[in-house]
């Protein structure tokens, strides 16, 4: 490995899939731009990773660090922040691939063309069979409802998607890491409040689109999706209390329970949004309250945020 610092540093987290990691890395290493390091997290899968990456690979760009106990999303992500060195980083989910290879080329363009820009959130498009099957992208339905348009339209943003992002190192120097215990679900929206209020913008960049092919391990794809409920409902309640102002709080929150639970009656997991429900408002007494300032109100509500809902 060279000692010299490289520009960007790729971060991927994964577990138990193999041969979607292998096609993510695959992805990383066929880009024009070659100044970078990949850093891999493997989180407590059965069969540790970092030797199939060796044989597949013989490039000293890439690191696998192990844990042999389950981080999660949250979790694993700070353990690759620590690690990494680059300036700027960028996080793709195992299961994804950036689309062409000058996507990174492009990135490196943009952190130097914005310096205002902290974070920069790319077109995450959902591969099912063979073909385009939704997108992830930081704008709510209602808008894209009203222009269509707004889905290609580089722009300032005020959230992103966490399976395909591109962010500068001295974001996590002044606002701190992921916030571990959420595990999985809003953490991406915890850290843009925070940096929002630090004074970073997020901005959307369609021009970088990563390819998202969803696969499940040893979860079915329900049982998945009943897990991810139970801390979509928790984490929210918490998010909520800690940043928004209290009458938004109150309005936000009890809109989102209700809307959580009229959802779980259609697809299921009606008991894992109540157990979220009761761990999310018995877990406020350990939170404190970090209300987002007026600056961040303005900014959300020019830039597709939503504070009531």
């Amino acid at each position: 490995m060279t000692s010299q610092r490289p520009k960007l540093s790729v971060l991927i987290g994964t577990r138990d899939r193999p041969d979607a990691l292998m096609r993510c890395i695959g992805s990383v290493l066929s880009q024009t731009y070659k100044d970078l390091e990949i850093l891999v997290f493997d989180d407590n899968s059965e069969t540790p990773l970092g030797d199939g990456i060796s044989k597949a690979f013989d490039d000293e760009r890439i690191i696998c660090i192990r844990s042999d106990v389950t981080l999660g999303v949250a979790g694993g992500r700070n353990k690759l922040i620590e690690k990494a060195r680059g300036e700027f980083l960028l996080t793709l989910d195992d299961d994804a691939i950036l689309k062409d290879d000058g996507a990174i080329e492009r990135l490196i363009g943009l952190f130097e063309a914005l310096p205002d820009v902290g974070l920069f959130a790319m077109m995450i498009v959902d591969i099912v069979n063979g073909r385009q099957a939704g997108l992830r992208i930081p704008f709510p339905k209602s808008d894209i409802r009203k222009n269509a348009e707004i889905v290609n339209t580089p722009q300032y943003v005020s959230y992103f998607l966490g399976g395909g992002h591109a962010v500068r190192a001295e974001v996590f120097e002044k606002c701190g890491p992921y916030q571990s215990n959420l595990l999985f679900g809003c953490e991406e929206l915890d850290l843009a409040y925070r940096m929002l209020d630090a004074g970073y913008k997020i901005f959307y960049t369609p021009d970088v689109v990563v390819e998202h092919y969803p696969c499940t391990t040893r979860l079915n794809a329900k049982a998945a999706e009943r897990q991810y409920s139970y801390f979509l409902m928790r984490n929210k309640i918490w998010i909520n209390y800690k940043y928004l102002p209290w009458f938004a709080c109150l309005v936000n929150t009890t809109a989102w329970c209700l809307i959580r639970l009229i959802l779980s009656f259609r697809a299921g997991g009606f008991f894992q949004v109540i157990r979220g429900w009761v761990h999310g408002f018995a877990g406020l007494g350990r939170l404190r309250r970090t209300p987002i300032n007026s600056k961040t109100i303005a900014y959300l509500r020019e830039n597709h945020g939503r504070i009531f809902l």
